[in-house]
């Protein structure tokens, strides 16, 4: 079993940026969802409320922020100065904190929403995960919903789609790794893997939303909330939560690449 493909999504909610191979810290994925939209409220938005984030291109390159809004502009924004004033801000029911970026990017991204609205990067400010969720002492990640990476397979993706006659892909669950198990929901079961020597612990079955329904091509959600109704009836078979895919912690520092192979060292 290896590694099919990987993913960064350095703005929270944008389109994942595929990668040949990432750098791995003990936070996740190198800039991953290391930048948010904060609201009028100072609330994290997320492309539930509005989809079309999910058509934003971003990437962190030399301490400048890229964006592409469309085909046609690009846009390059410095990273805020860590010695900046900090600014709280809600993520669901979490209080976390970040740097605002300057006036210029916080007016594109509003001309863009059509409202009131600002970026904030997460500079050294991680949270800790909740142990409510799987996560130990010195666990941390971004502003990521739960987990510093999030893993799906191909064989369980496969399993789902013969119950849609609309077909999902691997976009709609917004995973940073994706491989080809053996079999469908054998992740279920892994406790450790090692992929390149960096060892990633279970820290929980990953529980999906109604993100899951909205189409990353054309941003329109689901009339039948597919797929995340076909999950839930799938699931309810066995008496268990919505969960597709899984959480994973990094223990160590380290780098993957696409066509890694993968060693499950404990299960469940």
């Amino acid at each position: 079993m290896k590694v099919e493909q990987l993913y960064t999504y350095h703005l929270k909610s944008g389109r994942g940026r595929h990668q040949t191979s990432v750098k791995i810290s003990e936070t996740g994925f190198s800039n991953d969802r290391t930048i948010a939209i904060l609201d009028v409220n100072n609330k994290v938005i997320t492309g539930r409320d509005y989809p079309q984030l999910l058509g934003i291109n971003s990437t962190i390159r030399d301490n400048i922020l890229i964006l592409n809004l469309n085909a046609l502009d690009t846009h390059r924004f410095i990273l805020p100065e860590l010695t900046q004033d900090t600014i709280a801000v809600k993520l669901f029911r979490n209080t976390v904190l970040g740097h605002l970026f300057k006036q210029e990017a916080n007016e594109l991204i509003s001309d863009f929403l059509q409202g009131q609205f600002r970026l904030v990067y997460i500079g050294n400010y991680f949270r800790p995960l909740l142990k409510s969720r799987g996560g130990k002492d010195g666990d941390t990640t971004g502003y990521a919903d739960s987990s510093p990476v999030h893993l799906i397979n191909l064989k369980t993706l496969q399993y789902l789609n013969t119950s849609l006659k609309e077909k999902v892909t691997t976009r709609h669950f917004r995973p940073n790794i994706v491989v080809d198990g053996n079999a469908a929901f054998e992740e279920d079961s892994w406790a450790i893997i090692e992929i390149n020597g960096i060892r990633f612990r279970l820290q929980e079955k990953t529980q999906r939303c109604i993100f899951t329904t909205i189409d990353p091509n054309t941003y329109k959600k689901s009339e039948k909330l597919q797929p995340l109704s076909s999950i839930a009836a799938i699931r309810a078979k066995f008496s268990q939560r919505p969960t597709f895919g899984i959480g994973l912690v990094p223990s160590e520092n380290g780098t993957i690449a696409v066509e890694d192979k993968i060693k499950i060292m404990e299960t469940l």
